[in-house]
């Protein structure tokens, strides 16, 4: 159906009604014109007015459901009134069973409210493919349910986000304690607890310079955790350093020392995070 198509149907619509009112208004004039003496004890059946009324409300109402159907025109509210195009149907829209929209929801005035304070978190949002937003009074707090896949539910943000600040300046940018295990990384990637680690052991006085390479960069920070050996004045040096993008632990045993070793733990994302 074309734009003009619809307006015409708009405007037969508009006409029917504006017969309904006048064909109102004329039988209320007749009754007025052979209304009997209020002595007299005949009754008549035509509508009062407020029932009249009511049955202008009918036709409203029918005229406008038959354009809802018949509308392919998205359904807007400006200003508490709620349009199908540019079919007026009433101040505002109330459902109280579940409104299904197969297309997007613009939210003209950017806000949106959760005021079912009762409503507690289904397993609805929890197929395959579907996503979802709950207020739910049994976990206390407004439930943000990502796209739910095989691996599990997968939230994905490539904006900066702020808790508790202005604008963020980092990628996340909290303003508070941040509580939970990090990530980190060791000599096995199997087994992470393992941390890094390099040792002189038995060297008999001779001189190492070993290196270790660990993570990048950009994506981690590595701590020394643990020396150990003698440092007897010989060069003997441990120490972590950036060098091509990552992170190295350095060993130095000079000829006068003896089992020196450094442990290193590495902390933040895997070499392949992103």
């Amino acid at each position: 159906m074309d734009n003009r198509s619809k307006q015409f149907s708009y405007e037969e619509m508009a006409a029917e009604l504006q017969s309904l009112q006048q064909k109102v208004a004329q039988l209320e004039a007749r009754f007025n014109e052979h209304a009997p003496a209020p002595s007299q004890s005949r009754r008549h059946f035509l509508p009062s007015r407020p029932a009249r009324r009511g049955l202008i409300a009918v036709g409203v109402a029918a005229l406008a459901v038959a354009g809802l159907a018949a509308a392919t025109d998205p359904l807007t509210i400006e200003n508490g009134i709620v349009k199908v195009g540019t079919l007026l149907v009433g101040n505002d829209l109330t459902v109280s069973g579940k409104l299904t929209a197969n297309g997007a929801i613009n939210a003209g005035n950017s806000d949106i409210y959760f005021t079912n304070t009762e409503h507690d978190h289904s397993a609805y949002g929890n197929t395959s493919g579907y996503a979802a937003l709950e207020n739910a009074k049994n976990f206390g707090a407004l439930m943000i349910l990502g796209r739910q896949l095989p691996a599990g539910r997968m939230i994905g943000m490539w904006d900066r986000v702020g808790i508790g600040t202005g604008t963020p300046q980092a990628a996340l940018d909290v303003k508070g304690e941040i509580r939970g295990k990090p990530w980190y990384g060791g000599a096995n990637v199997n087994n992470p607890a393992i941390p890094y680690g390099l040792s002189v052991a038995g060297s008999g006085g001779k001189f190492y310079n070993e290196t270790l390479t660990m993570t990048r960069i950009d994506r981690s920070v590595c701590l020394l955790t643990g020396v150990g050996g003698k440092f007897s004045g010989g060069g003997e040096k441990v120490w972590i350093a950036a060098e091509g993008g990552r992170w190295v632990l350095h060993l130095i045993q000079g000829h006068l020392g003896a089992d020196v070793s450094a442990q290193a733990l590495c902390i933040g994302a895997p070499d392949n995070s992103w």
